[in-house]
Order: C-alpha cells, then structure tokens, then sequence
C-alpha cells in the first residue's frame, strides 16, 4: 500500500483513518508518503506511526504523556466563543469544534531520533531529481514612489529581521538547555525502541517524507 499526503491521517476519530488504519496494518508493505509528516504538533503523527508499526506504538494515552507534556491547551476566551459558533452552526462537528487539543510538545529529539532510527526516510529533489538544474534566485528591486511608505517598509524589515535574529538565539539556546538537561533521560528509552526495532526493515513499512 502507498500512501499519499499521509499527514491527513492525522486525527483518529476521522472516517478517513478509521478506514485506511486497517488496511495498512495487514499490508505486508506499505509506505506512507508526505511533505509534512506533523503539521504543528507531535500529536499528529502518531496515527501514522501507530498504522506503521502498533506493536511499537501502541497507547495513544503514553505518547500523549511522552511527547505531548501530558497536558491539554487551554483555549483563549476568543476561541471558546468562536468554537461556541462553529458548534452552533455545524452540530455534527460539535465535539470536535469544543475539545481542547494536545498542542503541546516535550522530548522532540528523543522523539526524532527513534522515528529516524526505525521507520522515517527523507529525501528530497536534490538527492533524488539528479537531473533538475539549480535553483535560479533573481533579485528584481520595485521602487516606491511614496517615500513615507517606503521608510515604513525599511522599518518593518528592519525590525523583523531583529526579531528573527533574537529568536534564533533564543531557540538555540532553550535546545541545548533542553539536550543537557534531558540527555540521561531519553537515551534509555530511545536504546530500548531502537534495540526492539532492530529486526524491522524499512523497505517493508516505512513513512516517507520530502
């Protein structure tokens, strides 16, 4: 079984992955292709995982714990009443509009250092697409006549590019705190997956992304 835009199979109440779960577990090989195996969060990929492979991935409940912090978002006041009308205007989806979801995320690099151990592959046009020529990258300049507008712009480049600096600092700094902070922590479990996994080849089930 191949298949397509596997991040769709993202939430495990939908009919899409309650029909495709089944058969990709009986599958002898199947491969499950995407761009984007997680669109925001951790949570998203575990039906993928779970098709793929649920003697090694098994509890929705225990990833949530492990790699979710355990915890639920709370949703901001704006987003309650805005679920109030989804729920109001689209009774079918009302349970799904009013839970609050796992957005939250904990243990990344464990959690990326057993997928990449065992069932995730990437690869990309470059590798793959030997044959496309390079990326051609063409500066045009537009001139603005407003001259008021034109420093507001400057500005605001500016002052993202400051922001994108200091966050960039920031990040790398939260993971290497988070790495030396955790490191004796995750290695245990990431051994144990990985020494589990070691007899599953992953030409036989294996979720591809570019």
């Amino acid at each position: 079984i191949i298949c397509d835009e596997c991040h769709y199979l993202k939430n495990g109440k939908a009919q899409r992955t309650k029909t495709l779960l089944p058969l990709i577990k009986a599958a002898d090989r199947a491969i499950l292709l995407t761009g984007t195996p997680a669109l925001s969060r951790p949570i998203e990929v575990f039906w993928q995982l779970h098709a793929l492979d649920p003697e090694q991935w098994p509890e929705y409940g225990e990833f949530l714990q492990r790699y979710c912090a355990g915890e639920k978002a709370s949703f901001s006041n704006t987003q309650k009443k805005l679920s109030e009308t989804v729920c109001e205007r689209q009774s079918s989806l009302s349970s799904e509009a009013s839970t609050p979801k796992y957005a939250a995320a904990s243990n990344l690099e464990e959690l990326h250092t057993l997928l990449r151990a065992t069932l995730m592959l990437r690869r990309n046009k470059k590798t793959i697409l030997t044959r496309l020529p390079a990326k051609r990258r063409i500066r045009r300049e537009i001139s603005i006549d407003d001259e008021a507008l034109a420093e507001q712009l400057r500005q605001d480049l500016a002052q993202f590019r400051r922001c994108a600096s200091e966050l960039s600092t920031i990040s790398s700094k939260a993971a290497k705190k988070n790495r030396n902070n955790n490191d004796d922590e995750w290695r245990p479990p990431v051994c144990k997956k990985r020494k589990s996994c070691h007899g599953m080849s992953p030409e036989k089930k294996a979720l591809l992304f570019e």
